[in-house]
């Protein structure tokens, strides 16, 4: 605004810099006021400025004013292309991007790395398979290396959906993995049942001289937890205290649910009097643990000693430890109605 009342106009250059700017913080208001100067500055057909109000719409999810904006293009760059790509892809619209995908083909036109990765994440979110495919085939027939993020794209996209023996061959193939490729197949076999691959494939990484992270260990832990491998279990959590990541919220909730899966509630408790960090979630799993193992008592001791450490029990604590001494005929020894509508209403206050 300054510079226009100095007189000096905005050219091709500084409009896409001020749309940007207007994308990154939603000022879809501020934006359309761009584009009409663009109009009254003529400057509206160039192909730099026209990208960029489609990517600007895109961003701020008017999808239509960005394809009005794509069609009206004299001529497009690779740019305008992924912009309405991107366009597509961020507002959840799936078969209109893979229509993209195939009309750049037919033009010529190659994606961006950016675009696939960003087809195949939303394809993962939304569990479109199509769209996710396509994504693949683009890749490979645009000669798109399948390096560790595109790779790791691909592998979350195929185990999210079911496919892991896709993933598992996108994951032969890749020269390199880095601990997230690594972390996305194993989760994947063990989300698919797959428990011997996933321990294989723990092996083969460990040989590869990477260590484990939280992520791994949580998806071990998990896989303990539904097979009641105590032995596999321990070992990681031996492995956890090792190399510092039993302090892991994920890793520490997974540990407390395999120890109490086998009813060794006081093993489950060491491992929450470790953590020196308590968040409302491992208060909450703990407390449960007590609950579900028909330790009324104990969880309402833990419930209030969250409350002297100035942690506000979330309504689901309440109800664990009510429904704990409901169910053990505890009536008498239970809190009050009284005193648990009054906790409800507190919690429910705090959270609005």
């Amino acid at each position: 605004a300054a510079m226009l009342e100095t007189g000096v106009p905005a050219d091709n250059f500084v409009v896409p810099t001020v749309l940007k700017a207007c994308a990154g913080l939603g000022l879809l208001r501020a934006g359309r006021a761009v584009h009409g100067y663009a109009w009254k500055a003529r400057i509206a057909e160039c192909v730099y400025v026209m990208s960029s109000l489609v990517d600007f719409y895109g961003k701020c999810g008017e999808v239509e004013d960005a394809r009005g904006v794509f069609d009206a293009m004299p001529e497009r760059t690779v740019v305008s292309w992924n912009s309405m790509l991107m366009a597509y892809i961020h507002n959840g619209r799936i078969d209109e991007a893979v229509e993209l995908f195939y009309e750049m083909r037919v033009e010529g036109v190659l994606p961006t790395r950016v675009s696939v990765v960003s087809l195949l994440s939303a394809s993962a979110e939304l569990e479109a398979v199509d769209g996710g495919r396509q994504g693949h085939a683009v890749a490979v027939s645009s000669g798109l290396e399948i390096d560790v993020i595109l790779g790791s794209s691909m592998i979350n996209f195929y185990c999210k959906v079911g496919l892991v023996e896709a993933a598992e061959a996108v994951f032969e193939q890749m020269e390199e993995r880095d601990i997230v490729t690594w972390n996305l197949m194993i989760a994947g076999y063990f989300q698919n049942g797959q428990i011997d691959k996933a321990f294989d494939t723990c092996r083969r990484m460990l040989e590869t001289n990477l260590k484990f992270d939280c992520v791994t260990l949580a998806s071990i832990i998990m896989a303990c937890v539904k097979s009641c491998s105590m032995m596999v279990g321990t070992a990681a959590h031996d492995y956890a205290v090792r190399n510092d990541l039993h302090s892991d919220r994920t890793v520490a909730c997974g540990l407390i649910d395999l120890y109490a899966s086998t009813g060794r509630i006081e093993d489950a408790r060491q491992v929450f009097n470790a953590m020196s960090q308590r968040d409302p979630v491992l208060w909450k799993v703990m407390i449960s643990t007590y609950a579900d193992h028909g330790k009324s008592s104990e969880a309402l001791k833990l419930l209030n000693q969250m409350q002297l450490e100035g942690m506000s029990p979330t309504a689901a604590c309440w109800d664990s430890v009510i429904s704990s001494f409901i169910e053990n005929g505890q009536f008498e020894d239970a809190p009050s109605p009284t005193i648990y509508s009054a906790m409800i209403l507190a919690v429910k206050t705090a959270a609005s």
